[in-house]
């Protein structure tokens, strides 16, 4: 039980940490066109919220292992759980606004803008790409190659502007 969750509050913390890299890494790249993932921003209170969920599942397993089980009487440290996932989903959606607010004001210093959501990544809710120049935005060689705004496809992007 104890590894478990151990294992989910430390995969959180390690996983948010590499995507803050990533990020930061794009953004301080000084490539013609970066995308920023925002889907990591969710991370930290996700993770909050699956300890704080294996904690109660944790709990009513004991309760219901030993014998301890009362449907007539509430579990207190169920309900505290409870209590502490209406936190964590308030604290996901404060931090994700904090935190995507924080990157585009990062990637505004560092000289770039985010192209208008009818031009590229069109349909990716969580990934925006930011440009130098706007006219990137507009360029249909890389709307064509950016579907999904991986690694593999900004290096044939990267590729592609060294070569115009």
């Amino acid at each position: 039980m104890s590894l478990a969750l151990l294992i989910t509050a430390l995969s959180s913390i390690y996983f948010f940490q590499e995507f803050r890299l990533e990020l930061n890494n794009n953004i301080h790249s000084d490539q013609p066109l970066i995308v920023l993932n925002y889907l990591g921003s969710a991370l930290p209170a996700a993770g909050l919220g699956l300890l704080v969920l294996s904690i109660a599942f944790a709990n009513q397993v004991y309760l219901r292992l030993t014998n301890k089980h009362d449907p007539k009487k509430p579990d207190k440290l169920t309900s505290y759980c409870g209590y502490a996932l209406l936190i964590c989903l308030m604290g996901l959606l404060i931090s994700r606004s904090y935190l995507n607010n924080l990157w585009d004001n990062q990637a505004k210093q560092q000289g770039y803008q985010p192209c208008p959501s009818i031009t590229l990544l069109k349909s990716s809710l969580t990934r925006t790409a930011w440009v130098k120049e706007e006219n990137l935005c507009y360029d249909q060689q890389i709307s064509k190659i950016l579907r999904h705004g991986n690694k593999r496809e900004l290096a044939e992007i990267w590729a592609y502007l060294k070569q115009k």
